[in-house]
């Protein structure tokens, strides 16, 4: 029979073997969506689908537009079809039984947002809590007449929403506020708006339960009334927008629900119950109202002749500032001017200006703050220092801020580094066997610099011919900051005590020394060179191009970063700490220098620059805010996804203490040949580790 097909050409149909009923449940998760118009939803599907396929699984999609019938096509559809699941947020709350086509097959269903009773497995939010709380927001602000514009009390969600606002409200007091209900859906939202201004008795404050009804609300109320439109409070996906002075948001993280409807599913399919019947409920909590930070702007400067002159760092952050400057120059008239320089010019030409008045601002790396004066900068006073500061990680504020001593610097940028792999090579079958075959070792992610240097060796295409890529990694052979960088994270990692305590030679692990020597020497053999770059993250261009198959990456310099998920093997990238675990912490501070006429304005620029309001923002531009709420919105987390492990790599790493004992500048100076002679392998690691040990020595402070 075989013969006869292969000589007809016959092709068996994959998904016509999927209909039989023996057929085993295939990877595919359904997911079924009222819609994927409402930003709920998109944001919804696009988190789970990541997480889902990230786990190896492949999704699809369906959309039943509330009507129930084709909820229950899109059920049978994905029975037929043998999913291991279904993850709904479903039209049918009172018939969950619908579902049971997909249950007889052995898969498993997640009910997501709207609850259904006699479910086992809900992701979603206490919509009863969330109304309480937006009713104890309206009586704070003594509205009298409250209109609410909701989707369907129908479905769960709105039920609850309503029940919890009118339990606030009615039980406040002997008289309390008239609560006007309104229900609409997508299709009939802008008529039903028109509901609130027909009799001019139009709401103190209009309640929102989906920001989708907020453009139709704002147009029913130009329309359809001669008053302005009253205040507006809505739900609203945890988000970055841009402010609205009469809409109040009430923040939902929408991502989240999407991740943990994802992995609710994974853990279903993966727990072994033996048919008995599971229970998990997982409420995400709200976000909530933003927290009211003070205003960034204090001094009324409106004068067109006030230019800043800032002196900055190539890089990442600063490209990310540029983008969002022009709003400060509109609100305030203080025209704001950029002097870039490369990492390695920044201390000396700090010097050179920092007496001329001809600089206002400058942007210090932190590990340079200890080889500053504090007769250079302006000494911010204790009541200015807190409000630059708040919010901040406290961390980041100890280490970022000080100045022999004195409050000179706010914290700007975070900076520390990160290993960046492509997964798909890890996961490969073939290239783990090869790599077995070779090493006798499992290919894994390193988590040591030997295991680091063993993998850029095996995938070396002069080494391994076989292998998919150029190189394992890249070395920077043109980068001061990038090859002392490298050193020095070896020598957190291969030292048992790294942090010198004194210039003495006792505090030297020169074994330690020796070994980071020899390891970058075997690294320079088999990485792939980078010449005439000067550019901290030129690296990553050969990783975001498909020639390398991992790098360690400088988050706070390398610009091209927000490129990364762009290439083609975007989906398949993996994010974890360094080898060894053990990293620094640097970034950016930003001083006013004391020669400086234009205190004020300058001081409104750092008020505004490292302000909460600016973070998301300034992150969102390819910024790295040193302000703790940033880590916890899932639009940034979801976009550059490598800053999931951010805040706990700085909770970890090195700080001031490390570089309070080293004088990171003279480092950089005076080992630049010998670390380029090592990684060419001119210099052999005896030589290059005595070499070394002599330069730190003559480096560290007094």
């Amino acid at each position: 029979m075989q013969e006869v097909a292969k000589k007809l050409g016959y092709v068996s149909n994959a998904q016509a073997k999927q209909l039989r009923k023996d057929a085993k449940l295939t990877s595919s998760i359904a997911i079924i969506l009222p819609n994927i118009e409402d930003d709920i939803y998109i944001s919804f599907f696009n988190s789970a689908k990541r997480v889902l396929e990230e786990n190896g699984y492949n999704v699809l999609l369906f959309i039943t537009n509330n009507s129930p019938y084709k909820e229950k096509q899109s059920v049978n559809h994905a029975a037929a079809l043998r999913t291991s699941g279904v993850i709904t947020i479903t039209c049918c709350i009172t018939q969950p039984d619908i579902y049971n086509p997909i249950l007889a097959s052995g898969g498993k269903i997640v009910h997501a947002y709207r609850k259904v009773e006699g479910t086992t497995r809900f992701v979603g939010f206490d919509f009863f809590e969330i109304g309480k709380q937006i009713g104890l927001h309206v009586l704070k602000q003594q509205y009298n007449h409250i209109g609410v514009l909701s989707g369907p009390k129908y479905y769960s969600n709105n039920f609850d929403f309503a029940n919890g606002l009118s339990t606030i409200i009615n039980n406040s007091s002997a008289k309390p506020p008239y609560i006007h209900f309104v229900e609409a859906d997508w299709m009939t939202v802008l008529i039903a708006s028109f509901d609130f201004f027909k009799d001019h008795n139009i709401p103190d404050v209009l309640v929102l339960t989906n920001e989708k009804f907020l453009p139709q609300i704002q147009l029913a109320a130009s329309a359809g009334s001669s008053k302005p439109c009253p205040p507006i409070i809505t739900l609203y996906k945890d988000s970055i927008i841009t402010e609205e002075p009469n809409v109040s948001r009430y923040y939902l993280d929408y991502l989240q629900i999407g991740v943990s409807a994802a992995k609710n599913m994974i853990e279903a399919l993966q727990s072994s119950n033996d048919g008995a019947k599971e229970v998990c409920e997982t409420i995400i909590p709200a976000r909530g109202f933003r927290k009211k930070y003070s205003s960034p702007y204090r001094v009324n400067i409106k004068n067109n002749n006030i230019t800043l002159r800032v002196l900055i760092t190539k890089g990442q952050s600063t490209d990310a500032l540029k983008r969002i400057t022009p709003k400060f120059t509109r609100e305030t008239g203080i025209n704001v001017e950029y002097i870039e320089k490369m990492p390695q010019e920044m201390y000396l030409e700090t010097l050179n200006v920092a007496n001329s008045s001809k600089i206002d601002i400058v942007r210090n790396s932190m590990s340079c703050l200890s080889l500053f004066n504090n007769n250079l900068f302006y000494t911010f006073n204790d009541s200015e220092f807190r409000e630059l500061t708040e919010g901040m990680m406290p961390s980041i504020v100890d280490d970022f801020s000080y100045i022999q001593g004195s409050k000179q610097a706010v914290p700007f940028d975070v900076g520390t580094e990160m290993l960046i792999y492509r997964k798909d090579l890890f996961e490969d079958d073939l290239l783990k066997r090869m790599f077995y075959e070779k090493t006798g070792k499992s290919l894994i992610v390193p988590s040591s610099y030997d295991e680091f240097v063993e993998i850029v060796k095996f995938f070396n295409q002069s080494w391994n011919p076989r292998s998919p890529v150029q190189a394992g990694t890249s070395v920077n052979l043109d980068s001061y900051s990038e090859l002392s960088s490298n050193f020095i994270l070896r020598y957190l990692n291969y030292a048992q005590d790294p942090v010198p305590k004194s210039s003495s030679k006792h505090n030297i692990d020169s074994n330690a020394i020796y070994k980071c020597i020899e390891n970058m020497y075997n690294y320079g053999l088999y990485a792939l060179p980078i010449y005439n770059q000067q550019w901290i993250g030129a690296p990553l261009d050969n990783f975001i191009h498909g020639k390398t198959a991992m790098e360690i990456v400088f988050l706070n310099y390398s610009s091209n970063i927000i490129h990364l998920e762009k290439n083609i093997h975007g989906g398949k990238i993996g994010y974890m700490p360094i080898p060894g675990g053990k990293s620094y912490v640097t970034g950016g501070t930003l001083s006013i220098f004391a020669s400086s006429k234009k205190h004020d304005a300058a001081k409104e620029y750092i008020r505004w620059v490292c302000s909460p309001r600016q973070a998301e923002l300034f992150t969102m531009c390819g910024g790295i805010s040193p302000h703790n709420h940033v880590y916890q919105n899932s639009e940034i987390l979801s976009k550059y996804r490598w800053y999931e492990e951010l805040p706990k790599i700085i909770q970890t790493a090195y700080g001031r203490n490390l570089w309070d004992a080293i004088n990171v500048n003279k480092l950089e100076i005076n080992s630049f040949q010998i670390l380029k002679g090592i990684v060419q392998n001119k210099i052999d690691p005896e030589t290059g580790g005595e070499q070394m040990s002599n330069v730190i020595k003559a480096c560290l402070f007094k």
